[in-house]
């Protein structure tokens, strides 16, 4: 309820690289059904939301792109705050669909005789969260095979696991609270 109070920003972003026969244009809808249950909840709804996100110049929201991105964001946890819990997107699109087969820097140029070139930053990934530049979290995402999976002439109706259930991963920040609360902090993210 408390995300839906007021006006939010969402970012739609379709983060891939394509030419030639696949270009074309999209057109998406966005639903939001509504459940009344009256069982009991492990644990009570959150009662704010606080996004994180980078704003652009023209003061629109969109995703921080790691490792390009200063990827900082200022935010102040109110001071009745009780649980707090950070949760996390990160997925590989792009160059970085497929990270997991990215070679490793020293071995970038090792067929640039022949003009082969490969993506770097090596085949493993996290992504560090920091607080006023102190680590408080680390997040190992896992691979996913988009649709198309590994080779687009492979393309298949049904769609490798996660492809359309990507996670969220979540760090517990409750521990950090005597430190957060009422205050303003700087939220950061590395690789």
């Amino acid at each position: 309820m408390s995300l839906l109070r007021s006006s939010q920003s969402l970012v739609v972003d379709i983060g891939n690289y394509i030419v030639g026969p696949y270009n074309g244009s999209f057109y998406a809808s966005l639903s939001v059904t509504f459940y009344n249950t009256t069982a009991p909840s492990a644990q009570p709804p959150p009662d704010g939301i606080i996004h994180l996100s980078k704003t652009q110049r023209n003061g629109i929201s969109t995703y921080f792109n790691l490792p390009n991105d200063t990827a900082a964001t200022s935010v102040l946890i109110p001071a009745n705050s009780s649980i707090v819990v950070l949760e996390l997107f990160a997925s590989g699109n792009g160059d970085e669909e497929f990270w997991y087969t990215n070679t490793p820097e020293e071995y970038l140029n090792t067929f640039a005789a022949w003009n082969i070139s490969f993506l770097g930053e090596g085949p493993f990934r996290e992504v560090l969260v920091h607080i006023d530049d102190q680590v408080v979290g680390v997040v190992m995402p896992f691979e996913v095979v988009f649709t198309g999976g590994i080779c687009p002439g492979f393309w298949e109706r049904i769609v490798g696991h996660r492809t359309f259930d990507l996670p969220v991963y979540q760090i517990d920040l409750t521990p950090l609270l005597d430190t957060l609360r009422g205050s303003k902090c700087k939220i950061q993210f590395s690789m």
